[in-house]
């Protein structure tokens, strides 16, 4: 809902809101005023006012084609009402809950390769049940997935979105970034957002593999940011014909990084988050302190 307010008041043209998904605009005016109201008097109250509120219906903003319209006829739950869980009262517990429940009854059963960067640094891919793989087909699709901050290839998101992907039959990967998930640090350049160039060099790797079949990708919150610039990079002919992939998914992916950065420093369960973001990056450094020292003179 935010993505189509911040639309909407740019101005923007050529993306109309599907009427049919959204509740009555007096209604919107009234419940973004009374969360503001109840976000000055505590999380609490707002907790119990969000769980309670059943009118909310997801706001659309999209292009409309016949490509659009065949994906909203698959995914009818765009079109109904939605509340949250009371125990899960926004994205953060979300995310908090699927890390305690999901871990506790999926392993990642992985097979690693080392994919070096022609400047000199290195990402790894976890491939799903490769032994599964290699009796697949020669055309079945291959998902990539890029997962968030401080996360690498066995956060849960990322172990069931693999597993979904051998429930449809295809072949899942999942792409470590520099000095992420036990990869080593070989240069003095680690992971950050803007480094799309490490996508293509494994999608690139992936078509090397199989040269004749469809790559997917989805992009988790940070891996949703690189995906968008990867996307926007490849269809204005940045990379090769090899580096394009047929579809790309992005999962929270904010569009105001700075705004998203000091939201999780507010309330007091996203302060928590940060704090485990802190310290798995502390983590991820201590692990590379020697590289990093050799890195600086």
């Amino acid at each position: 809902m935010r993505m189509a307010r911040f639309l909407q008041s740019q101005g923007q043209e050529g993306a109309p809101i599907d009427t049919g998904a959204v509740a009555a605009p007096a209604n919107r005016g009234w419940y973004r005023y009374l969360q503001n109201l109840l976000s000055l008097t505590g999380g609490h109250v707002r907790v119990a006012f969000t769980w309670t509120l059943r009118l909310a219906k997801p706001c659309l903003c999209y292009k409309e084609d016949s490509v659009m319209a065949d994906l909203l006829k698959l995914c009818p739950v765009l079109h109904q009402d939605y509340a949250p869980p009371f125990v899960s009262f926004n994205g953060g517990m979300h995310m908090v809950l699927s890390v305690v429940f999901r871990r506790a009854y999926v392993t990642s059963k992985y097979t690693r390769q080392l994919v070096t960067m022609p400047d000199g640094g290195t990402i790894s891919l976890d491939w799903w049940h490769a032994l599964h793989q290699a009796n697949l087909g020669a055309k079945t699709p291959v998902l990539l997935c890029l997962h968030a901050f401080a996360g690498d290839s066995n956060e849960s998101y990322m172990l069931f979105m693999c597993k979904e992907a051998k429930k449809m039959g295809w072949r899942s990967v999942a792409m470590n970034y520099r000095g992420c998930g036990n990869t080593p640090l070989t240069n003095s350049k680690p992971m950050h957002i803007g480094l799309s160039a490490d996508v293509y060099e494994a999608v690139h790797h992936i078509r090397q593999l199989f040269p004749d079949i469809p790559v997917f990708v989805v992009g988790f919150s940070i891996g949703a940011y690189t995906m968008t610039k990867y996307v926007g990079e490849a269809d204005s002919d940045i990379w090769p014909e090899d580096g394009k992939v047929q579809g790309a998914v992005l999962i929270g992916s904010g569009y105001d990084y700075s705004a998203e950065i000091a939201k999780i420093s507010r309330p007091a369960t996203l302060r928590l988050l940060n704090f485990h973001f802190i310290n798995c990056t502390w983590s991820d450094y201590c692990s590379h302190l020697i590289c990093i020292c050799a890195c600086c003179g």
